[in-house]
């Protein structure tokens, strides 16, 4: 009898694991964002109000935002959001990520944001904020004109 039961037990929690892996391959599957694609929606908004664990998005953001020109208006295709170890580019560059046709990033991948110091990059031009990422829902802050992630964009550009 205790060893069925204990096959059954395994048999179970067995499942439940192979469940979960497929439950998590298909909701949480690997996205990055990149400078040709056109795949992002809803620029400006909080990404993560969707992109997270058990909402409607597909996947779930561990960081997304959207980038402007200079003016703060336009979103900025093809600039690059890098994050270092020390304030204003000091330090190591830990990560980078593209910023698609619709002037959005994000990623799935894991990151870790203990002293994380963002720059938005347009050109040889970039922009850094001053205190470390607290969150990956960049737009939650950066949300109106006045706050948005922003980069300068390189003389002559339209």
């Amino acid at each position: 009898m205790k060893t069925r039961g204990k096959k059954v037990i395994i048999s179970l929690l067995a499942g439940v694991f192979l469940f979960a892996g497929c439950e998590t391959d298909d909701e949480n599957k690997t996205l990055i964002s990149r400078f040709n694609s056109d795949n992002s929606h809803k620029t400006g908004e909080n990404c993560m109000v969707c992109h997270k664990a058990g909402a409607s998005g597909k996947g779930w953001f561990t960081i997304a935002g959207s980038v402007y020109k200079s003016d703060r208006e336009t979103p900025y295709a093809g600039s690059v959001i890098n994050f270092y170890s020390e304030p204003n580019g000091a330090g190591l560059l830990r990560y980078t990520l593209e910023v698609d046709k619709k002037g959005n990033f994000y990623t799935t991948e894991p990151l870790n944001f203990q002293g994380l110091y963002v720059s938005a990059k347009g050109g040889d031009n970039q922009v850094f904020m001053a205190q470390p990422v607290a969150n990956g829902a960049c737009n939650s802050c950066h949300n109106n004109r006045s706050v948005r992630i922003w980069a300068n964009q390189p003389p002559g550009a339209k």
